[in-house]
């Protein structure tokens, strides 16, 4: 809905006080009217020869709903550079697309500067996250694991929606006949004249999850048998460590002040063909912690 606003009406008046300065008083106006092909007779009725402008009221201001100025370009436009209204339009949409041309190339220059990635070699928003996270990740920080359990890996993926959106045609002319268009602009790839175009509108369910906290390490597995459950890693491959040995090396690092690498904490640290339950490395020592001390 359009609401009244003096913006537009004030720039009128403007025009018209620039284009009066050595006319008479309804001079201005009548050029003014015959740019914007305005009829005269009906501006006169608003018009205050006292202060050689129109009136401010909500009827003017609700019918300048757009700039005049912006009109009076418009229209030199067109009867400079145009033949046709597809002529114009054309023009007025590349308007938008250098505008958008413009933001992408700063966007993207942002990026390439902070991050030393190049959007326009990915295919999606999570295709540069995920490249800047590799990038930019922390060898010490938690290992990021998948889940090895089938069953609750599949349950997971059944209940996933959404995925890549992509946009193979960046522009469809509609029964055109204009043979300068590109093919791909106005043939579908079965040959047939684009006739119709469909627009689908997805949630940011990307930059919205990036946004909370993410888990890292291969996490643990409630299973239950019968009455009880037991707690399972969920990374086959440290399925042999203890809680006992889990809750000592908790104990160790929170009395110690130290980080502990252990099974849950970025994989137990390999010493040949040995691994170590705990291992601790900081700037004074190096500590090999072994549970029970016995295989």
């Amino acid at each position: 809905m359009y609401y009244p606003t003096p913006k537009n009406l004030n720039e009128a008046n403007k025009i018209i006080s620039k284009i009066s300065s050595r006319r008479r008083s309804t001079a201005g106006l009548k050029i003014f009217s015959r740019l914007l092909r305005i009829d005269f007779e009906f501006m006169l009725q608003f018009w205050d020869e006292e202060t050689r402008k129109i009136i401010q009221n909500e009827e003017m201001e609700t019918f300048f709903h757009t700039s005049p100025e912006k009109y009076i370009a418009s229209k030199h436009y067109f009867d400079e550079s145009c033949l046709t209204m597809a002529d114009f339009l054309k023009e007025y949409n590349l308007v938008d697309c250098r505008i958008l041309l413009s933001s992408i190339s700063k966007y993207a220059a942002g990026f390439l500067e902070e991050y030393n990635v190049d959007i326009h070699g990915k295919i999606s928003l999570p295709g540069i996250a995920q490249q800047i996270a590799f990038d930019k990740y922390d060898p010490m920080s938690d290992s990021i694991y998948s889940i090895p359990i089938p069953e609750i890996k599949n349950d997971i993926r059944r209940h996933l929606n959404g995925g890549i959106v992509t946009v193979n045609h960046r522009m469809i002319a509609i029964n055109s006949t204009d043979e300068s268009l590109p093919k791909a602009a106005r043939f579908a790839p079965n040959g047939k004249k684009f006739k119709s175009i469909h627009q689908e509108d997805f949630s940011s369910l990307y930059p919205y999850t990036l946004l909370k906290d993410l888990p890292t390490g291969p996490g643990f597995h409630l299973r239950k048998n019968r009455e009880k459950y037991s707690l399972i890693s969920m990374d086959k491959s440290q399925a042999h460590v203890s809680m006992e040995s889990m809750q000592w090396l908790a104990f160790f690092q929170m009395s110690s002040g130290f980080e502990v690498q252990h099974a849950y904490n970025r994989g137990e640290k390999k010493i040949g063909r040995y691994s170590l339950d705990g291992f601790v490395e900081n700037e004074n020592q190096t500590i090999g912690l072994d549970y029970r001390g016995c295989r």
